[in-house]
Formats: C-alpha cells, sequence, structure tokens
C-alpha cells in the first residue's frame, strides 16, 4: 500500500488468485486481473503497480498497471526461470528489471531501466489517438489465447544497464540501482551504480536478501547484521547493535527509515520491531593543524 492505494491478491485453496485494488480516498475497489498459477509479489510506487505472472509451464511475464490508464500491459515475456520468478523493482521514477543475455543466459545478464514518466506519458497520448491496448474484453480473449503482445511504445524503450555479469533481485529508488551477482548469498556481492552502469560499486560480498535503497545509502543483511552503506562517503554503519542478530523485513527501505527486527531468540513468540531513522554521518575535515 501507498498513500492512495492498498493492493492485494484475493486466493483461496484452489488456486484461484484475483488481484484487487482500493482507492483509498473514495473507498473504491476494483478487480485488476485474474492470476491463475501462481501468487506473484507485488509492488506498488505512486499509480504504477508491477508483477512477474507465470503464464504456464514454461512462461511468465511481466505487467505493468497504471491506476490512470486502467489497463495491465505487458512489459517482459520470460522462458527462463530464474529470470521469471525474480521481482521487479519500482520507484515513482524508475521501473527496473532483469533479462537474460541471449548467449550467456546462466553467467550474464542485462538490467533494463524504464523512466515511467516517459512511457505512460507516450502510452496516454497513443490512448487518446486511439492506439492504446486492447479493450478489456479483448484483452481477456487473448490472455486465453496466449496470444497477447508484448506492446512496443514508440520512444520509451527501456534502457540497457551492463552488469558486467550477472545479475539478480533488482533495486531502486529512482536515483540510485542496485542488484545481487549471485543467487547463493554465500557467494553474492552487491553492486550499486549511480550513473546506469558507468561505475559500478562493489558494496559488499555475501550479502543476502532482502535489501533496499534509501535516500544516499543502501541498507542489507551480512551475517546476522543489518548494514548500511553511505556512498558518497564511502562508509559502513551497523544498525544492530555490535553481538546482537538482526533481521531486515522485505520493502523495509524508504527515505530515511530501516525497519527490521531483533533474531535474538527464534524461539520467542513476540517479535520486536526496529525503526531506524538513518542520518549521514558527519564528514570529518582534518586537516594539517
Amino acid at each position: 500500500f501507498n498513500k492512495d492505494w492498498i493492493v492485494w491478491l484475493d486466493t483461496n485453496q484452489s488456486g484461484e488468485n484475483q488481484l484487487y485494488a482500493m482507492n483509498r480516498a473514495s473507498g473504491e475497489i476494483s478487480k485488476i486481473k485474474n492470476c491463475e498459477y501462481n501468487k506473484p509479489q507485488l509492488r506498488l510506487a505512486g499509480d504504477n503497480l508491477v508483477w512477474v505472472e507465470q503464464q504456464d509451464l514454461n512462461q511468465d511475464r511481466l505487467y505493468l498497471y497504471n491506476f490512470k490508464s486502467g489497463e495491465p500491459v505487458v512489459l517482459e515475456i520470460f522462458d527462463n526461470p530464474t529470470y521469471g520468478t525474480c521481482p521487479p523493482s519500482i520507484s515513482e521514477e524508475l521501473l527496473v528489471w532483469v533479462v537474460p543475455s541471449e548467449e550467456d543466459p546462466d553467467n550474464k545478464s542485462f538490467i533494463k531501466v524504464l523512466d515511467l514518466s516517459k512511457a505512460l506519458s507516450a502510452d496516454l497520448a497513443a490512448s487518446s489517438q486511439g492506439q492504446g491496448g486492447q479493450p478489456a474484453n479483448q484483452e481477456a480473449e487473448a490472455q486465453e489465447a496466449g496470444t497477447e503482445d508484448v506492446p512496443q511504445e514508440e520512444g520509451v524503450d527501456p534502457e540497457i544497464l551492463d552488469p558486467k555479469g550477472f545479475a539478480i533481485y533488482p533495486a531502486t529508488n529512482g536515483k540510485a540501482i542496485a542488484w545481487l551477482d549471485n543467487l547463493n548469498p554465500s557467494e553474492a556481492h552487491l553492486k550499486l551504480t549511480l550513473d546506469n552502469g558507468k561505475t559500478i560499486i562493489d558494496v559488499d560480498e555475501n550479502v543476502a536478501r532482502p535489501y533496499g535503497i534509501g535516500d544516499g545509502f543502501i541498507a542489507y543483511m551480512k551475517e546476522d547484521n543489518v548494514m548500511a552503506y553511505f556512498w558518497e562517503l564511502d562508509r559502513y554503519a551497523q544498525l544492530n547493535k555490535p553481538g546482537t542478530k538482526a533481521r531486515l523485513t522485505q520493502g523495509g527501505v524508504y527515505g530515511n527509515k530501516v525497519v527490521w527486527y531483533s533474531a535474538e531468540n527464534p524461539n520467542d513468540k513476540k517479535d520486536q520491531l526496529y525503526i531506524s531513522t538513518v542520518e549521514k554521518p558527519i564528514e570529518l575535515n582534518l586537516g594539517s593543524n
């Protein structure tokens, strides 16, 4: 949820998944679509919702839904399960997702970066000229037949970021973009770029999910600690006290806040949840005097 919308999956034991949204201002509830084969991870920012949905045993699709246009649009089709099960990341400015290299899909990836303001402006302009998406009934028929077309809007192709290797589980705050370079946390490096891949910062190694990008820092888990890296100063901080164990929450990094919980006693029936306000460390200017 955010300040304007709440989105959720209504599921049952038969495997039926209905994707709904509620307008928080009006209280109106609307159905977005059916998700037949899996329970996709939803990502919401502003008026945009994204998710990856299983189409059949061999295919997954990346959907973008804008609440103003009111139609789900397919942005990518995956036939590689490693990438098809990887959720995208969205901010109010950018949408990022990973795709395999055709030459070496197991060891080489690319990150697609879509400027949402440009894409949605072009999409709404095309819709006003009668060039938008299919009507709802035709879209439903196309989904059932498996013949949905991937939209190719002129002038809004995503930029391609080359991570110089394998990339998985991307994240963005609209300015910085980060990713892991291995599916195995014990071998994964956390990478970060501020200039669309021209410069890649190797933040840390042996990094586990989840992680997130805040204002001027990236928060992540390493071993039993919740860490923060400030890229402007190239400095690190630990949010939990030394000698304690902590876990970062999914989606728990936003602005200058980090939400995490204590992992000291797994058998404790009560969870201890913490919210840290992260401030930029003071940069000391030590002169010769």
